[in-house]
């Protein structure tokens, strides 16, 4: 009797544990439903979201030399507007609208002094880009680059600078080219050099 009471009770034990069996997994795969909707929810709101840029020193410097460039440029557009709305005086123009020989002289001396301008200034750039060079490989060839924050802002500056110069030697060639232009312009047919004929 006893071991049937032990076996009834081994049975119903083992029925009611495997009753419950299902229902635990009922409730596990339910909250392994809401999981992965949640993980998938998650990954829809990364996806909305834009990323979020750090801004470097590099960046900043870029800002710079893009306003120094924009307000180089603003300047010059405003100088060309006023040099052509003040025009040349009645004076140095004949009477067919031409500039006078005496103006045509100035006009190239000016060229020729802007020539020697630009001439400097590209002299001037190459050797600060050759300087630039020189600091760069110095610096770069240091063990302990990544921590010398004076050797970094120096080529900085060394960029900055030939960015500026950079500018000048644009804006001097500019002015050359249109001074040329006009020079061109102003002379009479006859007193330009015919073109060389080419070589047979």
């Amino acid at each position: 009797m006893r071991t049937l009471l032990s076996s009834i009770a081994a049975c119903s034990l083992a029925a009611l544990l495997f009753s419950a069996a299902p229902a635990r997994a009922q409730l596990q795969g339910g909250s392994g439903e809401s999981v992965a909707e949640a993980a998938r929810q998650a990954r829809a709101q990364k996806k909305g979201l834009k990323p979020v840029k750090t801004l470097t020193d590099d960046d900043l410097a870029q800002q710079k030399l893009a306003a120094l460039a924009a307000a180089s440029a603003q300047a010059d557009s405003s100088a060309k507007q006023s040099s052509e709305s003040q025009g040349m005086p009645s004076s140095a123009r004949d009477s067919s609208g031409a500039l006078s020989p005496q103006e045509i002289s100035k006009k190239e001396a000016e060229l020729a002094d802007l020539k020697k301008r630009l001439a400097a200034a590209q002299k001037d750039l190459d050797l600060q880009k050759r300087e630039f060079t020189l600091q760069n490989d110095q610096f770069y060839s240091s063990p302990n680059y990544s921590r010398d924050t004076a050797g970094k802002a120096h080529l900085d500056a060394l960029q900055a600078a030939i960015a500026d110069k950079e500018q000048e030697v644009d804006r001097l060639k500019a002015q050359a080219a249109e001074l040329q232009e006009l020079v061109n312009r102003a002379k009479p047919a006859a007193e330009q050099k015919p073109a060389a004929p080419p070589p047979t």
